[in-house]
């Protein structure tokens, strides 16, 4: 009877009306890794266990020998490099694929039997100059299989993700044998990687994508940039069907070169962010759109200051947008990462600036499931090499909880 009172008791402890929830802790952290030479990082994505995911090349790994020191002539002279890292940003492992000569990644992501994918382009292998690149890997980062795509000449890959159909959608360039200019490419494939179609976009100007985003009612929206012989760069934004049939093209015209670098969808349309030398205060200003859905501009603003500013990157959030990029208008010497967040008109609510007296640069940001925001950045203010990863996870006002310092961030 005493047995069944203890174990009553401690059921009842365990399971009873006065039960305490135990969260999780959010950590928060900033971490450097990267080896003697340079690591460049265009994405970072949150994976299931509540680590990342994170895209870039590299010209300090060896993609044949496991990551060692460059000894050897024959290493590529860039090559992908895909990172997994823990929720405190502990490198869990580190893979680099390519051979010869140039490879990147631009962006990564967890696939749904538990492994992971990358995107870019490959100067090693494939049928041409520069193709396409999708690459599919396990939970451990080691390759289950690899496509390329494209013809003789250049196709260069700037952007991939995974669809809602399991399968991949990628963009950039290509020059179709017919011409010598560049066209906006929208490569649409199955779970496998086999080609399921292809689109092309353009006229006798260069075109180049960076970035495609699947609608959430269907179809893709393509952005990036048109540039004549005797013209500037202007914004060129694309929206297609879900087999690719253009539906509408958008033109953003100033009178200098502007980029644009990332494209998210917002309830209402859409938030694009990129760099302007046609308007703002400096020589170059990080330029955000708000675009409705017919992707017609709604409002438009600039940040920066006398000298040179970048965005690559935004994410929407309930009350406005946040976005990353560098300054060199405020803060240390050189650049330094800057984290801005606008309401939904645009008007700036906080900036953070994180870096020292070399180069430090945000180029991909997304809000975690816990809240706040994480940041893949590249800096050759800290670490190992001339450039090194850097990933800086932050709570909702863009700060580090116990070292809130704007500049000058010790590691």
């Amino acid at each position: 009877m005493l047995l069944f009172i203890i174990l009553f008791l401690a059921l009842w402890s365990c399971e009873g009306p006065n039960e305490k929830v135990i969260e999780k802790p959010v950590n928060y952290f900033s971490k450097v890794f990267g080896e003697y030479d340079a690591e460049m990082g265009y994405s970072i994505q949150e994976t299931t266990d509540g680590g990342f995911i994170l895209s870039g090349a590299t010209s300090s790994y060896w993609a044949t020998d496991s990551l060692s020191r460059i000894n050897d002539i024959q290493h590529g002279i860039t090559n992908a490099i895909i990172a997994k890292v823990d929720t405190v940003g502990e490198p869990e492992w580190i893979k680099v694929f390519g051979g010869d000569m140039f490879e990147s990644a631009f962006n990564a992501g967890e696939t749904d039997d538990g492994g992971y994918f990358f995107a870019g382009y490959t100067n090693s292998i494939g049928n041409g100059l520069y193709d396409f690149w999708l690459v599919k890997l396990d939970a451990f980062g080691n390759m289950e299989w690899e496509k390329t795509y494209g013809t003789a000449k250049a196709d260069v890959g700037l952007f991939g993700e995974i669809t809602s159909d399991g399968g991949y959608i990628l963009t950039g360039y290509t020059i179709l044998p017919n011409k010598t200019d560049k066209d906006f490419w929208l490569l649409k494939t199955n779970a496998d990687g086999d080609s399921l179609w292809s689109s092309t976009f353009g006229n006798d100007a260069n075109q180049s994508a960076n970035r495609v985003i699947e609608l959430s009612n269907g179809g893709f929206v393509i952005i990036g940039e048109t540039r004549g012989d005797s013209t500037n760069n202007d914004i060129l934004i694309i929206k297609t069907d879900e087999n690719g049939q253009e539906i509408w093209t958008k033109n953003i015209v100033e009178s200098n070169d502007d980029l644009v670098f990332s494209i998210k969808e917002t309830p209402d349309g859409f938030i694009a962010v990129g760099t302007t030398t046609s308007l703002g205060a400096g020589n170059k200003d990080i330029w955000l759109h708000k675009l409705d859905a017919s992707g017609n501009v709604e409002w438009q603003n600039t940040f920066g200051g006398d000298a040179l500013e970048y965005g690559f990157d935004v994410v929407p959030v309930s009350d406005g947008y946040v976005f990353t990029g560098s300054t060199s208008s405020y803060g240390t010497e050189f650049y330094d990462l800057w984290i801005l967040k606008v309401d939904l008109t645009g008007v700036l609510v906080w900036d953070q600036l994180y870096g020292s007296t070399m180069i430090d640069i945000g180029k991909s940001i997304i809000q975690n499931e816990s809240g706040g925001f994480t940041i893949l950045g590249q800096t050759s203010s800290y670490g190992s090499g001339e450039y090194d990863f850097w990933i800086i996870k932050t709570d909702e006002n863009g700060l580090i909880p116990l070292d809130d310092s704007r500049t000058n961030f010790k590691l």
